[in-house]
């Protein structure tokens, strides 16, 4: 049968088929079923006043189309009441009950997240009613404890709302006789509904819940409704800062990386002025010394010539101290000069 002009399925499971291989703590999930979590913000419950960090919600709902998208092949799918029964009886056999995953991509280490409880909903005096759950007879829900602080956080602060299978099963198209239009009513989630935060940035909107910082979790809304993991650069309030597969990675402050490079130019060019001086009094030192030189050497020229006159005229003894004040200056300029070397 069809539903909105598309080709309608019950989920079923065949003999080679796995079921259920784990559960995972998603955004928005398909069934659009969030799940509650309970501490001291929740006094209609009987809880102690410390975090237990429990979640409750629905796994599996009977009869609820479920839209998929696969190559460009666009379809419905659905649970039964008897294969709900099936699957979840077969996930507790197999201990596949106790499988976690987030967003369908990470698995959950070992006793990060505990099973509790699971159970179907057989009568409308079930526990789900008294935590104020609306769903429908059949309805397969979980409990679960959460010990890993990191999850945890996503679940309060970054959007974490609700259960989905992992599923390993078979179609078939639905039977239209057995198919029940009032059961199918599709109340699309609105993901503001989930994501309390949003701001706009590069043409794109972002959805968020925790504070814009290190570490928040960061969602674009797409065509059908669904939250996808943001994976980009944005600047907000002279802030940059760097997402990806969803989590803000790096928040850098423009103003303060100004003044910061500010105060490194600063500190090269006193370096720099400081090395130029050095030099300028080198340079100065060195004139000064080649001025003297110039001087003694004036001088010598000068005695030469006046000892060549007097060695013209039959003088054959001078006393000159032009030698011994030569040899003092040139050791002076070279003990002055090793500093340069």
């Amino acid at each position: 049968m069809k539903y909105n002009g598309l080709d309608v399925y019950d989920i079923t499971l065949q003999k080679n088929d796995i079921g259920i291989k784990a559960t995972s703590l998603v955004t928005l999930p398909a069934i659009q079923s969030p799940f509650l979590h309970f501490n001291e913000d929740k006094p209609q419950f009987i809880f102690s006043s410390d975090e237990k960090q429990e979640l409750i919600g629905a796994i599996m709902i009977p009869d609820k189309l479920i839209y998929r998208n696969i190559g460009g092949h666009k379809f419905y799918v659905n649970f039964t009441k008897d294969v709900i029964a099936t699957l979840t009886g077969k996930m507790i056999k197999e201990g596949t009950a106790g499988l976690f995953t987030v967003q369908h991509k990470f698995a959950v280490e070992d006793d990060g997240v505990d099973i509790k409880e699971l159970w179907i909903k057989e009568s409308e005096n079930d526990k789900s009613v008294d935590f104020g759950i609306d769903e429908p007879i059949g309805t397969a829900f979980m409990k679960v404890k959460i010990n890993d602080v990191r999850i945890w956080n996503q679940v309060k602060e970054s959007g974490l709302n609700g259960f989905s299978v992992e599923l390993d099963a078979s179609i078939v198209e639905k039977n239209e006789l057995l198919f029940k239009q009032e059961e199918t009513k599709i109340e699309k989630m609105n993901i503001k509904d989930v994501f309390s935060n949003s701001i706009e940035v590069n043409g794109v909107e972002l959805h968020f819940n925790s504070d814009l910082s290190v570490g928040a979790y960061l969602v674009t809304e797409s065509e059908d409704g669904k939250a996808v993991a943001y994976t980009g650069e944005f600047t907000v309030d002279r802030v940059v800062y760097k997402a990806t597969n969803g989590v803000v990675l790096e928040a850098e402050n423009l103003e303060f990386s100004t003044m910061e490079a500010i105060q490194n130019l600063l500190t090269e060019f006193s370096e720099v002025k400081d090395s130029i001086s050095g030099i300028l009094t080198a340079r100065e030192a060195i004139e000064a010394k080649e001025a003297e030189l110039e001087l003694l050497k004036t001088q010598f020229n000068a005695d030469k010539e006046a000892f060549s006159k007097l060695k013209a005229k039959g003088i054959s003894k001078v006393s000159t101290n032009l030698s011994s004040e030569v040899a003092k200056s040139g050791a002076v300029l070279s003990n002055w000069m090793k500093q340069f070397n």
